[in-house]
């Protein structure tokens, strides 16, 4: 792990036996993504280095285990869906804008957000495949039921591949030049924009306030 990771890894270790725990691996979720690109080694690296952090937090030991890793997960999986949500906005934003993304951008970013929520529950099996054997089971199990019911992540990353693949077939439509243009010149733009877009909810959760409707 680098530094950030080790950083973020401490920051969820600490809050693991929370009251609400959801809510601070909701946030801390929140802002690690917001500080980087939002694409998906990005988004697993965040992801792994929390339940890493909130699982060596609780020890095996913790009669909390499952009840703070459930409400953890479900802190993580309300940020992913905050990501997906993010990443719409942030094509409407451009549209709105009348800006152009590299064709490259936005076919990475519809191959990201279609898998956000298999590489959710993923990272999950890599966690428990590492942990002892009460933290192993516990993950185990949250993993199989949200592959079972699905996740909310899961649902709002529909919705963003739809929103991206839109905005991808506009840009198939630009002239080779307009195309070769955006190419050169927005390399990672769309995860930029929808960074900062993630950024900016990050700040209305920590202040308190509700967002605009």
């Amino acid at each position: 792990m680098d530094k950030n990771e080790n950083d973020l890894h401490e920051e969820a270790k600490q809050v693991a036996d929370s009251n609400d725990i959801r809510e601070k691996v909701r946030l801390i979720t929140l802002k690690a993504l917001s500080e980087r690109q939002l694409d998906k080694e990005s988004i697993n690296s965040v992801v792994k280095s929390i339940i890493e952090g909130v699982s060596e937090g609780l020890g095996e030991s913790s009669e909390k285990l499952k009840p703070q890793l459930q409400a953890s997960m479900s802190g993580i999986d309300d940020a992913l869906s905050k990501s997906a949500i993010a990443a719409k906005l942030a094509t409407e934003e451009a549209i709105g804008r009348a800006e152009k993304f590299a064709e490259s951008d936005l076919k990475k970013a519809v191959e990201d957000f279609k898998g956000l929520e298999d590489s959710f529950i993923d990272t999950i099996n890599t966690v428990a495949r590492g942990s002892g054997s009460l933290v192993s089971t516990a993950l185990g199990e949250i993993a199989s039921h949200l592959k079972k019911t699905g996740t909310d992540s899961g649902k709002e990353a529909i919705n963003a591949v739809n929103s991206l693949s839109h905005s991808l077939v506009d840009a198939g439509k630009g002239t080779v030049d307009e195309i070769a243009s955006a190419t050169q010149s927005a390399t990672g733009h769309f995860a930029s924009i929808a960074s900062g877009v993630l950024a900016g909810m990050a700040d209305v959760i920590s202040s308190g306030k509700k967002p605009k409707s």
